[in-house]
């Protein structure tokens, strides 16, 4: 198990095109399969079948998908901002333009808990939320990101 409920992004994307979660969902996993070593077609196949059982749309216009796999060994978090509005079939009716992805290890299942309630806190606060809409960049995305990573991880300790 890894040591940390720190929230590490290990990619980044800005300006994600796509109209629909399916299209979403295949951007990241072309990208994520190839960052941690996974078949793509599974990947999406997995986040896909997710997204049947139950919507990644948390509300505010944020999506948080999340899995643990056992073909993963270290904890994986990308963040994508969209090019547009999509209709997530989020809680609160709102279309998302926000997309978290959680990966963990299947060992990791309280880390993964952890790092999911974290994101979660992060991306129902107003403020860091209108922010992130408001870069322009995709290093602003990093930096503001890591930032409200550090100053979660000081308030809690």
């Amino acid at each position: 198990m890894h040591e940390t409920g720190r929230l590490s992004f290990n990619r980044i994307i800005f300006d994600l095109k796509a109209v629909a979660p399916k299209q979403v969902y295949q951007a990241l996993s072309d990208i994520v399969a190839s960052d941690c070593g996974l078949k793509k077609d599974s990947l999406l196949a997995l986040l896909n079948a997710a997204q049947r059982k139950g919507t990644a749309g948390v509300g505010g216009g944020v999506a948080i998908a999340h899995l643990q796999m056992n073909r993963i060994e270290k904890p994986y978090l990308a963040f994508a901002r969209l090019s547009r509005l999509i209709d997530f079939e989020a809680l609160d009716r709102h279309p998302v333009d926000l997309v978290c992805l959680l990966l963990s290890p299947r060992a990791d299942g309280v880390l993964h808990l952890q790092k999911l309630s974290r994101l979660s806190r992060m991306m129902r606060d107003e403020n860091i939320v209108r922010n992130l809409r408001s870069v322009e960049t995709e290093d602003g995305l990093r930096v503001l990101l890591q930032q409200q990573d550090d100053l979660s991880h000081k308030a809690a300790a």
